[in-house]
């Protein structure tokens, strides 16, 4: 049978040696095949074949050869031999040694190009046959392409799942794990078992969808971190909107139910400071701004959220997006800074020759739907609920009791304990047929009791309440009376009105079982 000397192929940084090839349909061996052949002298050669090609050749009377599907062996890149000029060789240099002959005169000799630099083919020969001889042929089983596409979708799929869902920079240790993973299992089958797997295609496929990914995160983020500026940045603290844009999921795409206080002011005064401007509307602009700049300072500095201005009424919250377990006490807080804030902003109001404003505040803490609310088309951080009404209504009574700040009774429960508050009325606010009991701030405990005896004042006060609510009128105005002048002045104003009160009730045919609830018909 005729000798053909087969070329070995570059395959990474192994080299592929065919060990059978095809010519005009026709299949030989090739020299290191047919080497052994001859020296078993064994009369032809056997191939086994599978569903995925060739599997193995072999030579009856030597060990089986384990190939490729194109009969391919992976030579031994360990495999070492010895070179010897044919001129210097003695009888006793080759004596039972297998000798393979080569040209390497330049121009005439066969050169392959290989990964460890350029090699004649009859090295390549000699190394195909001690790696034959050795056994040390790496092996790549016949599934593996299969095993590797597999590999490949399983690791596209892992990335896809855990990578969307964990933020851009935990991803970087999940990268780094499975793939040094996957390229270490590649070294270790080989090291260990001899094993041949390509885990290339897959790291390059796996790193593009990677990166990929990876990609479209950041820009995504960075995206939403656009958007939760603009919606947020003139609304909150600049801290806020970092955590928010450091963690988004504070904020519901949707809406949630959740307990928040909630601050309404407006503005008293107005029709007096816009006549004062005329037709001066740049003018009366931009001192409403300073006005709304004034009351925004305690909010933002407080970490309430701005909801919106309406005219010249503002409504903010506490306790969204950012949780706060204290927002009944910061709420309150907050009303009370505003208050001291438009004090100092009616310095300057009459500085410029301008008349003064005033403000009126009510404070609610209840169950509040918050999240982005809206269309589809247009929507915005915005609360809705029972809790946001019944802070209007609080606000706008203010007026009527005489105060600047009125609290609702869930909101005193939960700050009566630091502040000192006084019960006004319990009132069914306009729309609302049951009573809620309302309240107004004096300040704080620690506070107070430095500068006024407060304690004996609040008593007094509650059983002056207590005998307008069984119908003693005149006790109760001889109560108000007495108590003018004390909590150094602030509520002189309302004994004033509930005097006037007094005396309607007295007028009145009240029923005898009379709930002592007043009836709002304004808001």
């Amino acid at each position: 049978m005729g000798v053909i000397a087969s070329t070995p192929e570059v395959d990474g940084v192994i080299r592929r040696m065919p060990m059978v090839v095809n010519i005009a349909g026709q299949l030989y061996p090739s020299l290191p095949l047919e080497i052994i052949r001859t020296l078993t002298d064994d009369p032809s050669f056997q191939i086994k074949t599978g569903e995925a090609g060739i599997e193995a050749v072999r030579i009856p009377q030597f060990k089986t050869i384990n190939t490729d599907a194109h009969a391919r062996i992976w030579l031994d890149p360990s495999s070492r031999f010895e070179h010897v000029d044919f001129l210097d060789v003695k009888r006793e240099d080759v004596e039972g040694k297998l000798v393979i002959l080569g040209v390497t005169a330049s121009g005439v000799s066969t050169i392959v190009a290989t990964p460890h630099g350029e090699q004649f083919v009859q090295d390549l020969q000699a190394q195909a046959l001690l790696s034959v001889f050795a056994g040390t042929t790496p092996e790549r089983i016949a599934i593996a392409p299969t095993v590797e596409l597999l590999a490949f979708a399983l690791l596209g799929l892992l990335i896809i799942l855990v990578v969307t869902r964990l933020k851009v920079t935990w991803t970087v240790p999940v990268y780094l794990i499975l793939f040094l993973g996957i390229a270490y299992t590649q070294s270790y089958l080989f090291t260990t078992y001899n094993q041949l797997w390509d885990s290339s295609y897959i790291l390059l496929a796996g790193s593009i969808i990677y990166f990929m990914i990876v990609a479209q995160k950041m820009i995504s983020e960075y995206m939403q971190n656009l958007q939760i500026k603009k919606q947020f940045g003139s609304y909150v603290n600049p801290t806020i909107v970092e955590m928010l844009q450091k963690d988004p999921s504070l904020i519901r795409l949707g809406g949630e139910k959740r307990d928040l206080s909630i601050v309404m002011t407006d503005l008293r005064g107005f029709t007096s400071l816009g006549e004062s401007y005329g037709e001066d509307v740049e003018g009366l602009t931009s001192i409403m701004n300073d006005y709304m700049t004034a009351l925004s300072i305690p909010v933002l500095k407080n970490n309430g959220t701005l909801i919106k201005f309406i005219g010249d009424a503002s409504l903010h919250i506490h306790g969204a997006p950012i949780k706060d377990d204290n927002h009944a006490k910061v709420a309150v807080q907050t009303a009370l800074e505003m208050i001291e804030a438009i004090k100092q902003f009616n310095t300057e109001l009459t500085a410029k020759g301008r008349p003064p404003v005033g403000m009126g505040a009510g404070v609610n803490t209840g169950p509040t739907l918050v999240g982005n609310i809206g269309s589809k088309e247009k929507f915005g951080y915005d609360v809705l609920g029972d809790s946001v009404s019944t802070a209007a209504r609080l606000e706008g009574q203010t007026k009527g009791y005489g105060v600047l700040l009125i609290i609702g009774p869930e909101t005193n429960k939960l700050v009566e304990d630091e502040y000192v508050t006084l019960e006004l009325d319990c009132i069914a606010v306009k729309g609302k047929t049951i009573g809620l009991n309302i309240y107004t701030v004096l300040g704080r405990h620690k506070e107070l009791i430095e500068k006024v005896n407060y304690v004996a004042s609040v008593e007094a006060h509650n059983k002056m309440l207590t005998l307008y609510r069984q119908k003693n009128f005149d006790m109760a105005i001889r109560f108000c009376e007495d108590l003018k002048g004390s909590f150094n002045g602030v509520m002189d104003h309302y004994y004033d009105i509930w005097i006037e009160r007094c005396n309607e009730m007295k007028t009145k045919n009240l029923p005898k079982d009379w709930d002592g609830i007043y009836r709002a018909t304004t808001k």
